[in-house]
């Protein structure tokens, strides 16, 4: 299990991405395509707004399991 906040470990994980995406078009087309200004704020900042949205329904809802526990 990671130790890490939901933001962080989502903004890593989207600029990983992001980088990739840039590093194989500017590769395989020569250039970098596909890669707006929306891509890279989202990117960003996604992690962390939906951090804020589940802060928020935490306070408003309480979520309980019903499976049983394995042993």
């Amino acid at each position: 299990m990671i130790k890490k906040k939901y933001s962080v470990v989502k903004i890593s994980f989207d600029v990983i991405c992001l980088l990739t995406t840039a590093c194989m078009t500017g590769f395989f087309l020569g250039h970098i395509k596909g890669l707006g200004i929306g891509t890279i704020l989202a990117a960003f900042t996604m992690g962390k707004g939906i951090a804020i949205a589940g802060q928020i329904i935490d306070k408003r809802m309480i979520f309980v399991t019903y499976l049983p526990r394995k042993k």
